[in-house]
């Protein structure tokens, strides 16, 4: 399982989802994405992370590199990985990170982003993995922009998919260190994507 964290870094909270993973017979991993500027521990001010994660100079398909290399590593090392088996989680960036994985990464077989940008409409067709997308009940919550559209461009080409919509919610109301917080939500929601991991990951 390959986790992707929202645009503060690899905090604390993401190590706890891989964790989490774990718990549920998973191996897991997160990949610190700010590792060019020193790692997550060396920024100082948590405003520089926008910059560094989604400003005008970065290319976001550096992202989807540097989880393609993980997997690259894991095909290596059969003894410790299915590496015909692979999911991906993220959150926020980390779910608009997971979407262009699902259309760049074909090993990927499971993906479950939680409130995130959508990839190129022009992209929407190379999707392959079976998405579990979440989302936020917010009608301001950016990620919810073109979803019925993805929806329905995803069903018209017959890609395994499902959206769950969380009633009561705001963006990043999985996130339990935060001020969205919703924990009645946050569960059901890790339960259904646990499910969905199952279903289309393990053997």
């Amino acid at each position: 399982m390959l986790v992707c964290h929202e645009n503060r870094g690899l905090t604390e909270h993401i190590r706890d989802v891989v964790r989490r993973f774990t718990r549920e017979g998973f191996m897991a991993c997160s990949v610190d994405l700010v590792s060019r500027q020193g790692g997550t521990a060396a920024i100082t001010d948590p405003n520089q992370f926008s910059a560094l994660l989604t400003g005008p100079n970065v290319n976001p398909d550096q992202f989807v590199g540097d989880f393609a290399s993980v997997v690259a590593l894991y095909k290596t090392r059969p003894n410790l990985v299915r590496a015909d088996k692979i999911g991906m989680n993220g959150y926020c960036f980390g779910g608009g990170v997971v979407w262009r994985c699902t259309e760049q990464i074909p090993e990927l077989k499971a993906a479950a982003p939680f409130y995130g940008a959508f990839p190129p409409p022009e992209k929407w067709d190379q999707i392959k993995a079976a998405v579990l997308g979440v989302y936020s009940s917010d009608p301001n919550d950016f990620a919810n922009a073109r979803r019925d559209e993805l929806d329905e461009a995803l069903t018209a080409a017959g890609a395994t998919h499902k959206f769950n919509v969380y009633p009561g919610t705001m963006h990043a109301f999985h996130n339990d260190t935060g001020a969205a917080y919703n924990q009645q939500q946050a569960l059901a929601a890790w339960a259904d994507m646990i499910a969905w991991f199952k279903q289309y990951l393990v053997p």
